[in-house]
């Protein structure tokens, strides 16, 4: 009898109002906690595949760098990368220039002046 009545006492305490409300706020602070981790884990996942793209890009233009490092080795790469950045000749070469003729045109206006003479003669041109 004893243990049946130590059995009701225990069942009144777990199924009691408070105890029920602790065990729901538990719940709700133990779902808030998952919810939290989730939301992290989902943006690490982003933020993973973002670096590994990243890393990628930068492996392949280390390649790519290291290729031009080797050329830049040698002799004629070197004097064709000058050749490319600064426009120069060796001794004894000939340049050729070419000039868009628009850029001749811009010229040639820009020497003509603003002042009301050149207006004036501008009229017989």
């Amino acid at each position: 009898m004893f243990d049946f009545e130590e059995k009701q006492v225990v069942r009144r305490i777990i199924y009691s109002k408070v105890t029920i409300f602790l065990l729901a706020l538990v719940t709700l602070f133990i779902l808030k906690g998952v919810w939290t981790a989730y939301r992290e884990s989902k943006i690490t996942r982003i933020n993973k595949e973002l670096a590994q793209r990243e890393l990628e890009e930068l492996k392949e233009r280390g390649e790519n760098l290291s290729s031009e490092i080797e050329i830049l080795k040698t002799k004629e790469g070197e004097e064709g990368e000058i050749r490319s950045k600064f426009g120069v000749a060796k001794s004894g070469e000939k340049m050729v220039l070419i000039i868009d003729p628009k850029d001749t045109k811009q010229k040639e206006d820009d020497g003509k002046g603003d002042g009301i003479w050149s207006k004036f003669l501008g009229w017989f041109d």
